[in-house]
């Protein structure tokens, strides 16, 4: 079985602790500049308006400050199409 890679998402309780100024909005990357032929990718879809990004987001702290655990783990795991 050939492993193509994984993402693990770790989700934490946290607490919160007030609000922030956001990030500043990003560039989406140009995606034929990036991989080469065969390798896996997602893409975006079609282009629709949607909501403008918020001023202010949230700022948080971990309600466990004296652990390093998360709450749940979720491992996503990405095998080659001819391996199903």
């Amino acid at each position: 079985m050939k492993d193509a890679g994984s993402i693990m998402l770790k989700i934490r309780l946290v607490t919160l602790d007030g609000s922030k100024a956001a990030n500043p909005p990003q560039n989406v990357p140009d995606l034929n500049s990036q991989g080469q032929l065969g390798d896996h990718c997602i893409g975006y879809g079609q282009e629709m308006d949607t909501y403008k990004q918020s001023p202010i987001t949230w700022k948080v702290k971990a309600s466990d400050q004296g652990s390093n655990r998360s709450h749940v783990t979720f491992l996503f795991r990405y095998r080659s199409p001819g391996e199903f």
